[in-house]
């Protein structure tokens, strides 16, 4: 049986737009509003089409609108600052380092059928959802050691929604 490769190929970030990709990678963009703006004005109509999803958003969008936007003043400031407040995010003070009588292992678990982060991460339909989403957003604001342990959905969540009839 030949072998078969698949290629993924995505544009070139110029050097000036590069910490897209961390931000993207990063599910802290999720409730920073700067962050969420920020990948809108890439492109609005492909932010939408891509489900508000940064990293298909950046796989999608066209290696000309990225060489214009590396030339976008307005733009490159709105990236540092939100690069900067990343980055200082990440430099918080361990939970760890707060609590130094804690034992030195410890981790909590929290265990949910499901997590709503975002509605790109289509891994919840609902309310209970949400609620365990918020719980690890503020885990990880509090720099608390936290991990979420839920179900794969190897199709994707269900979407719910209600017609005209109810």
């Amino acid at each position: 049986m030949p072998k078969v490769s698949t290629f993924t190929v995505v544009p070139k970030l110029p050097p000036a737009l590069e910490p897209l990709l961390s931000i993207a990678h990063n599910l802290w963009w999720c409730w920073d509003h700067e962050a969420i703006e920020l990948f809108y004005r890439i492109d609005r109509a492909l932010w939408e089409s891509t489900g508000q999803n940064p990293v298909s958003l950046l796989g999608e969008v066209t290696q000309s609108r990225l060489e214009e936007l590396s030339g976008d003043e307005g733009f490159l400031a709105q990236l540092s600052r939100v690069w900067l407040r990343l980055q200082d995010y990440l430099k918080a003070t361990p939970w760890r380092d707060k609590h130094p009588d804690a034992p030195e292992y410890f981790r909590v678990a929290y265990l949910s059928a499901e997590f709503g982060l975002h509605e790109s991460v289509c891994i919840y339909s609902g309310g209970l959802g949400l609620l365990a989403g918020d719980h690890l957003k503020s885990s990880s604001d509090l720099a608390l050691p936290l991990v979420g342990v839920g179900m794969f959905y190897r199709e994707g969540y269900h979407r719910q929604y209600l017609n005209a009839d109810g």
